[in-house]
This record gives C-alpha cells, structure tokens and sequence, in this order.
C-alpha cells in the first residue's frame, strides 16, 4: 500500500496534506462552531475573477486568489451586522464576486487551463512553489492564532456578551482573513469547489465526539490528515481526481460519524432513571 508514495510526486502531495492538516484542525473548528462553513466555501468560489485576471496577465494564481480572498472578507465583514446575518453577507458578497468573474471571463479576458486547476484542484501537480505558500499560509494562520485564538473561542459560545468579555472587535475579522488565507493555501490541494472536505468536513465529523475545543482541534487536524492521505492512495489507485476522492472519503467519515452519534444518543434515552 506505500509503494504510490515512492513516487515524488506522491510524496509532495502527501507532504501538502501535512502542512494543511494543522489548518483543518484550528480553523477547522472555529469554522464549525461559529457556522461559517457557507463563508469558507464562497471564499474558494470567490477567488474565480482573480483566477480570470491572474490567467490572462500571466500574474501568480495563488497571489491573485488571496488578493481576491482578503477582498472578500473584508466586503463580508463589512456587510454584515444587526441587520443582515453572516450568511447572508457572505451570499451579497459571493454573488457581486462571480458576477465579476463571469464578466471577465466571457467579455475582457480569455482564460486558460490555470482557472479549471485552482476550482478543481491538482493535488498530484504540487510543487516546490505551492508547497512554500502552504507554509507561508501556516505561519500566518499560526501567528493570528497564537493572539486571537482566546477571542475567536469566546465570540463562538458567547457571541452577544463577547464586547463585555473584552474580546477585541479585530478577532471577527482576523477569523475571515484567517479562513480566506487557509482556503487559498488549499486550492491546488482540492479546488475552490472542494475546499470544504479539507478545512470543514474533519471537524464537522468530529465535533460530536469531542467534549473541547482543544480535543476538537486534534482530532479534526488529525482526522483531516488521515482521510486526506486515504483519498490520494484511492484517487491513485482507481485513476480518480484527488480532491474528488478526499471530498468521498471525508463525506464517508462523516455519515458515518452521525450514524454514530444518533446511535450513542438513542442508547443514552434508552437507558431507565436511576440506572
């Protein structure tokens, strides 16, 4: 079962999971206990009209779906308050992102292979220059993490009392700019399209199971790392697309996790009083 991964190319898509694994784990679990799963997806999908610009100049794919990324978290955050909830600001946000992409695309500029690979993922082309803004991405997510992990754990559970708590209005939208900069890192690794199986489907499985943030943190990195190595051997094996197959595994995981959970609920209400 090792022998695909004495292949280097293998090996630098394995190594592109480890690096991402840490990233599923933290904001992995803020993403599923602040509900900002729709965000963490539009994100990817956002980054199509700077996919268009970057293919047509001849500019970095990945600068260019951060610089789009960070754009629409901060349009995000701005939209959102009283009167209008995150979900939908990051829908206003979403739409205004692909209306611009679909006008570039079709009207200014003509687009090449690079879009299909940033939305679909290439996890089996990664190389030494992603591999390098996987870690760049790390570092950063680690840094505002390390400052503003108390903030973003606090706002989660206690959203209406959080500015009497002294949490810091920055900790919302460092939180976006963490989750944008992380699902940037994790385009070449599933897609725009996918990039949730990556950051949001290990620690959605293992939320039921875990009595701490902490433990949510381990376990989703370590289950986001697990299910991640799991669907490359398979996409190698049947011939299937990467981000394709992790996104089936990480789909099976977590069926399978709410099978579990309903089952341990139903033997907790089975039990009799005073046993």
């Amino acid at each position: 079962m090792l022998d695909p991964f004495q292949l280097p190319f293998m090996q630098r898509a394995a190594l592109e999971l480890v690096l991402l694994a840490p990233l599923a784990g933290v904001l992995g679990a803020q993403i599923v206990l602040r509900g900002l799963a729709f965000y963490a997806h539009g994100v990817g999908t956002a980054a199509f009209p700077g996919l268009v610009v970057a293919s047509a100049t001849g500019a970095p794919a990945p600068a260019a779906a951060l610089g789009t990324g960070l754009l629409f978290a901060g349009l995000t955050d701005r939209l959102r308050g009283p009167r209008l909830g995150a979900d939908a600001a990051t829908a206003l946000a979403l739409v205004a992102a692909l209306a611009i992409g679909i006008v570039l695309a079709s009207d200014v500029f003509a687009v090449g292979a690079e879009v299909d690979q940033m939305l679909f993922g290439s996890l089996l082309a990664i190389g030494s220059d992603e591999l390098a803004a996987t870690v760049v991405a790390l570092a950063v997510v680690g840094c505002l993490t390390v400052v503003f992990r108390r903030d973003w754990t606090l706002t989660a559970f206690d959203p209406a009392h959080a500015g009497s708590l002294g949490i810091r209005r920055a900790g919302d939208w460092t939180l976006l700019v963490a989750i944008a900069v992380a699902v940037v890192a994790a385009l070449d690794a599933a897609g725009a399209l996918l990039v949730s199986a990556v950051l949001v489907l290990p620690a959605a499985t293992v939320r039921p199971f875990a009595g701490s943030v902490l433990r949510l943190e381990l376990g989703a990195g370590a289950l986001a790392l697990v299910q991640g190595i799991a669907g490359l051997w398979i996409a190698y094996e049947l011939n299937l697309p990467p981000g394709a197959a992790i996104a089936l595994v990480g789909g099976a995981a977590f069926a399978a996790s709410l099978v579990l959970s309903e089952l341990s609920r139903s033997r907790g209400r089975g039990v009799p009083e005073g046993a």
